[in-house]
């Protein structure tokens, strides 16, 4: 598809005959990105020539231009076709609409005062308004909106029926000159990534991405280019699915649309016209870390936050408050997915410490062997901490490492009770 800019061209120049023969132009000041425009502020660049693309809206000043002294009374008129642009609004450096020279019980606006398409504005100041130090005297702001495609004129002119007057020599001009005119002519609208899903696009390897440009806006059949390491895959034009292949490797290219009847038009645009895409290999997780470097592959933990320092993402440590990088998880023999670092196996009631409660506990436990009372599947012996059917003297000091661990002393981790030891 084919889409369109409308360039404005503005021109307007008033010859003005009196006693004495000068000229006073209308000058157009574009509002682009950094002009704030204005009285005092306005960087005056007076462009003749601008684009817009439809639906778009433009803001620009009105000035007087040259202008050998000061003014009574001045205006400007507007005539537009309204099924191509739209007045959205007009203001008046009058004080009261905009900080401006005019005096603010002096004016008037009037929307549509012969119809559709025209747009009336008068001034006054009795004492006079002086042009500043480059003979430029401000008069209103407008902005329009472009509603369609195509060429249209707008003209800006000396009001109907409306004296422009200077003050010094009290000259009144003749209000029936031939105005200038406004252009919009026709350009191409650069095709550009509109969205992009997922955003930011990272995506495992054998993932899709799916990019939807502006079609609607119109581009010229959208092409999409990948480099290299992004070649791999399968790709969809009509509907702008990227499907990537497995790789053994984390990848990062970028993907830009282009159209080949304007093939310059995102030289300015690379942002909208380009994205990166990174293809991450191995991320059994899908949190857009490869494995390899990923310290907890087997959950999404995107922030990799890892409180002991030691390599363990805290997602997956099983001792996340001790460094065990080795996260060594030996009693009982089969585990019980407490870090060793972490775990109190004397904790038998779970109350986060090893106290006299528990000292009890293994008492009552202690001594027994398979010739007295075996410890079993059905009969657990609290304290057999190697789980070799015995309580001795053995597991009396793997007792007393943790005893006296408290909720104020380096606090016994949660924990389940419940069966210690699988007997065969």
């Amino acid at each position: 598809m084919r889409g369109k800019l409308l360039v404005l061209a503005l021109m307007f120049t008033f010859v003005m005959s009196s006693d004495f023969v000068f000229a006073i132009t209308y000058g157009t000041d574009f509002l682009e990105s950094g002009n704030p425009g204005g009285w005092g502020t306005s960087l005056k660049t007076f462009d003749n020539e601008w684009s817009m693309p439809m639906g778009s809206e433009v803001e620009m000043d009105i000035w007087l231009n040259d202008c050998p002294e000061g003014m009574i009374a001045a205006g400007f008129y507007i005539i537009y076709d309204p099924s191509m642009v739209s007045i959205m609004d007009v203001e008046l450096y009058n004080n009261t609409d905009l900080p401006g020279p005019w005096n603010p019980d002096c004016w008037s606006k009037t929307p549509n005062p012969h119809g559709p398409g025209t747009y009336y504005t008068a001034f006054c100041e009795l004492p006079c308004i002086p042009p500043d130090q480059d003979g430029d005297i401000i008069l209103g702001r407008v902005r329009f909106r472009c509603e369609h495609d195509g060429d249209t004129t707008i003209t800006i002119q000396i009001p109907p029926n409306f004296a422009t007057v200077c003050g010094d020599s009290s000259t009144i001009y003749d209000s029936q000159i031939p105005p200038s005119n406004v252009i919009l002519y026709q350009l191409w609208v650069p095709c550009t990534i509109l969205d992009v899903s997922p955003d930011p696009v990272t995506v495992l390897a054998g993932g899709t991405v799916q990019f939807i440009v502006n079609e609607a806006g119109d581009c010229v059949e959208p092409i999409y280019v990948w480099s290299e390491s992004c070649g791999v895959g399968t790709f969809d034009s009509e509907t702008g699915l990227f499907t990537t292949s497995y790789t053994l490797e984390d990848e990062v290219c970028e993907v830009c649309v282009t159209d080949y009847a304007n093939p310059d038009a995102c030289s300015q645009l690379e942002s909208d016209c380009c994205t990166t895409v990174t293809i991450v290999a191995n991320d059994s997780d899908h949190d857009g870390i490869s494995d390899e470097v990923d310290n907890c592959p087997s959950i999404a933990n995107a922030n990799q936050t890892d409180f002991d320092g030691d390599g363990a993402g805290d997602v997956c440590d099983n001792c996340p408050t001790a460094p065990n990088p080795l996260q060594e998880d030996t009693f009982p023999p089969q585990g019980n997915g407490i870090g060793d670092a972490c775990d109190c196996e004397a904790n038998f009631d779970c109350d986060q410490d090893i106290d006299a409660n528990d000292v009890t506990a293994f008492l009552q436990h202690f001594g027994r062997s398979q010739y007295n009372r075996p410890c079993t599947n059905q009969d657990q012996c609290k304290g057999d901490f190697t789980c070799n059917g015995n309580v001795d003297a053995n597991d009396v000091s793997k007792f007393l490492e943790d005893f006296g661990r408290s909720r104020y002393n380096n606090p016994c981790p949660a924990c389940v009770t419940g069966d210690w030891c699988v007997y065969q």
